[in-house]
């Protein structure tokens, strides 16, 4: 699995709109689903790849973002993949997603030890 996740983080910049965009979906249902510690591993790598996000424009303010298998989500995807808002779209949907992951009970999240893995987060 690991060689696929490793895939799937490097086409969140890929030149192709449609490798990006499906990149960003299945992380996004990957965070969803996955619990625990291989959740939060996977939520710190994605924060890590996302950090140029911080230079861009702002993101919009998108409804359904807590669905990916949302109707608005699905078609803006399948309809205008190398559209701007589509790629904002999808990343904030991969942002709500990681916003939602929970700390393992009984794990100290290494940021909160004087050590910030992630840029993004300060």
């Amino acid at each position: 699995m690991e060689s696929y996740i490793g895939l799937l983080l490097d086409k969140l910049d890929d030149p192709l709109a449609n490798s990006r965009l499906l990149a960003h979906y299945v992380l996004a249902l990957l965070i969803q689903t996955l619990r625990g510690e291989r959740q939060v591993s996977l939520a710190v790598r994605i924060l890590q790849r996302l950090e140029p996000l911080r230079a861009g424009p702002p993101l919009r303010d998108f409804a359904d973002l807590d669905d990916p298998l949302s109707l608005a989500s699905l078609d803006a995807m399948l309809k205008k993949p190398d559209s701007s808002k589509t790629a904002q779209r999808t990343s904030a949907m991969l942002l709500v997603a990681l916003a939602k992951v929970v700390r393992p009970p009984g794990e100290q999240a290494a940021w909160l030890k004087d050590e910030t893995p992630v840029g993004i987060l300060h």
